[in-house]
């Protein structure tokens, strides 16, 4: 399940979706990836999420609204929140220091 989510991070994925995919319960999901990466579901999709971002502000020169939407946040404000919540530095600023 975890590979799953580093696969389809991009996608709009919830629980439902996972639980759907693999023919499981939500609640038994959920204990399975928090037993395996110690993170909760949606810390841990954030996680691949802002990892997948870092990589590409590192290797391409696509704008920031681009790279948002390629790692599943169609709402570009609330990848910036996002991405400087998790890394304490805005998207911009990670790739001027670069």
């Amino acid at each position: 399940m975890v590979r799953y989510l580093q696969e389809h991070y991009a996608e709009s994925l919830t629980l439902q979706v996972l639980a759907e995919e693999f023919g499981m319960n939500e609640s038994y999901i959920s204990s399975l990836i928090k037993k395996k990466t110690g993170k909760g579901f949606s810390e841990q999709l954030t996680e691949i999420r802002i990892q997948k971002a870092q990589e590409l502000l590192r290797t391409t020169n696509d704008r920031i609204e681009t790279i948002a939407a390629r790692v599943g946040y169609p709402d570009y404000y609330y990848f910036t929140k996002v991405y400087k919540k998790m890394t304490g530095i805005s998207p911009t600023a990670y790739r001027k220091q670069l």
